[in-house]
């Protein structure tokens, strides 16, 4: 939630800066985000467009002819904890479904509604663009919302 520009003060989450109040802002904001009508305080996107994107992403990975760099291609993430830094790897598939999960938490805290969006940009399909082949994708990092 952090990394999508949550502020935990801003929606009542306390003043704790803890990793767990972090997830527990973005699963709320997902999670709400899936109201149609009525009040809607985080919009009507956020769970729809992870849904969408991770159907994508699904899809690929589906055809057992996908390309690898998915499953052997990793990225190097380096986080500090203290003093020492803590170095991981994470698949790039796993890096995407992160990007993807960031994105749409972004737009539930900004609680974006579909209806609103601008009329050149369909935001339901969210960042992941899946070609008619099914085995192409592209990533739109825009900042439309």
């Amino acid at each position: 939630a952090k990394a999508a520009g949550a502020e935990l003060s801003k929606r009542g989450a306390g003043g704790s800066q803890d990793k767990g109040a972090w997830a527990v802002l973005m699963t709320a904001a997902l999670g709400y985000s899936a109201l149609d009508s009525g009040e809607m305080p985080f919009g009507n996107s956020g769970v729809r467009v992870l849904f969408d994107d991770l159907n994508d992403l699904g899809a690929i990975y589906a055809d057992p002819s996908h390309d690898p760099f998915l499953d052997k291609a990793e990225f190097d993430f380096k986080l500090r904890f203290g003093l020492d830094p803590v170095q991981f790897t994470v698949p790039m598939g796993g890096v995407l479904a992160r990007i993807v999960t960031q994105y749409a938490g972004a737009l539930a805290l900004y609680a974006v509604d579909l209806d609103s969006s601008p009329s050149d940009v369909d935001l339901s399909k969210g960042i992941l663009h899946l070609a008619d082949d099914s085995r192409t994708f592209g990533i739109d990092l825009s900042t439309v919302f």
